[in-house]
């Protein structure tokens, strides 16, 4: 018998033992609540950024991690506290209400650290990148958040409605697969959004980067070798016609401007001590020239 309990009657002792296990529970449900959210949030930013950092990664991109390493940090943030907060109201409607909210700022993430986020934090890592970066705010930023928002407002508010009754389910599971096996239809649910809105951002970015590796890799394949003229139109080596006597294979690539529908997009090349700016037009490499410093 605890301390609090062995001075008082059967009755007070009960009393206090089930206010006790109440409280238990209570707790219980809003440490579960937060661990579903960021369960939520992570699994989004995984299905997101994954495959684009693999694949960013195989195209000598500048930190092709940094997106999918920010993005759990942020989202993970976001959905626990949503979770949280869910977890301590209890309401169905007030559930609605947070994870739609949360909806809204992982919507910002999905778009602002592609556009935003990440170029300002690669600019303090390589300061010198500042004088070529140019992402601009325009329309095309406004009409992708809103596209996220319906998408990432659809998963998540399946997400949120589904709190409470699968926290309450591991909550008061008895086996440690029925604590943990609830969690796996939010991990579902939102790795399946956050794989749908790839293509928002991430898809244009990341065959731009590989249109203008595939002519860099080209060339270095076949320096000083006489090319079939068809092959090396194929690969676009003629992109990099102006710029043969730079091209090393030490290089990182970067997204450096875009128009707002993501038609043409320049990727910045830097090759050990030059800096090449190439043109694409619908994921295909056009030219490339020496790049010249923002004004």
């Amino acid at each position: 018998m605890s301390l609090r309990t062995k001075n008082l009657t059967v009755g007070e002792a009960k009393k206090v033992r089930a206010q006790d296990t109440s409280l238990s529970i209570t707790r219980e449900k809003h440490r579960l609540g937060a661990v579903y959210g960021m369960a939520a949030g992570i699994s989004f930013a995984f299905g997101l950024w994954t495959w684009d950092a693999i694949q960013l990664s195989g195209s000598h991109a500048f930190f092709p991690w940094l997106k999918l390493f920010l993005g759990i940090l942020l989202c993970g943030f976001v959905g626990g506290m949503a979770g949280w907060l869910v977890a301590r109201k209890d309401s169905g409607l007030f559930s609605f209400a947070i994870w739609l909210v949360a909806a809204g700022v992982l919507s910002w993430i999905t778009v602002g650290l592609p556009l935003q986020i990440i170029p300002a934090v690669t600019k303090s890592l390589v300061p010198e990148l500042d004088r070529y970066l140019d992402y601009a705010i325009g329309t095309g930023f406004v009409t992708r958040y809103w596209l996220a928002m319906v998408w990432i407002g659809i998963f998540l508010s399946l997400t949120g409605l589904l709190q409470l009754t699968l926290v309450d389910s591991a909550v008061f599971s008895t086996s440690g697969f029925g604590r943990i096996a609830p969690f796996f239809v939010c991990i579902g649910l939102m790795a399946t959004a956050g794989f749908v809105i790839d293509d928002l951002i991430n898809v244009p970015f990341r065959k731009a980067i590989a249109s203008v590796e595939v002519p860099i890799q080209f060339v270095l394949d076949h320096r000083g070798v006489d090319v079939d003229p068809a092959l090396s139109r194929k690969n676009h080596a003629g992109s990099l016609r102006g710029v043969l006597d730079v091209v090393t294979q030490s290089r990182l690539l970067i997204i450096s401007s875009y128009d707002d529908n993501f038609v043409l997009i320049n990727v910045l090349v830097h090759f050990q001590d030059s800096w090449v700016n190439c043109t694409t037009v619908n994921a295909q490499s056009s030219y490339c020239a020496f790049a010249e410093p923002n004004p």
